[in-house]
């Protein structure tokens, strides 16, 4: 079984899918390609009622959004457009670059992981601890030890 179906197969189970940027796209019905961007136009995975036209010019911006009452810093970042193909369909984090159907969520924010907010919400879907724990400041200390390894081996 291939990994569409395999993420076709998991979706059925009522876990949570979150699907950001090209993932948000793939897990709708259709990608469509009119200027050949990305190879011509491409069936989705149908999981979220989403279709998806690539368009000329790509959305880059950073975001600040208020969120469960606290702010969410990240920046959106996508090459087309989606639209709702439905009503079963709402909105997730800030509309017209996110969304959610049932157990399925789907952004055009990257970064979101950075937020204590986000990522709380995230293992709380998942029955998981919330720990309130700052992804950026961990990633920033891991990325600093990685880099005085690189120097101590003189690999830098």
């Amino acid at each position: 079984m291939g990994l569409d179906q395999e993420i076709k197969k998991f979706s059925q189970t009522g876990k949570l899918v979150l699907g950001i940027c090209g993932g948000l796209q793939i897990l709708g019905s259709q990608i469509n390609d009119p200027l050949a961007l990305e190879d011509g136009d491409k069936q989705g995975l149908g999981i979220i009622n989403l279709s998806t036209t690539l368009a000329h010019n790509k959305a880059t911006k950073q975001r600040k959004i208020s969120w469960l009452g606290q702010t969410i810093d990240a920046y959106e970042i996508h090459h087309g457009e989606s639209v709702l193909l439905n009503d079963s369909v709402e909105p997730f984090i800030d509309p017209d670059i996110g969304w959610q159907q049932d157990n399925i969520y789907t952004s055009y924010l990257h970064g979101l992981f950075d937020n204590a907010v986000f990522y709380n919400w995230f293992m709380e879907k998942l029955g998981g601890a919330q720990n309130g724990i700052s992804w950026k400041s961990h990633i920033d200390k891991e990325l600093d030890k990685l880099a005085d390894m690189f120097e101590k081996h003189g690999w830098l």
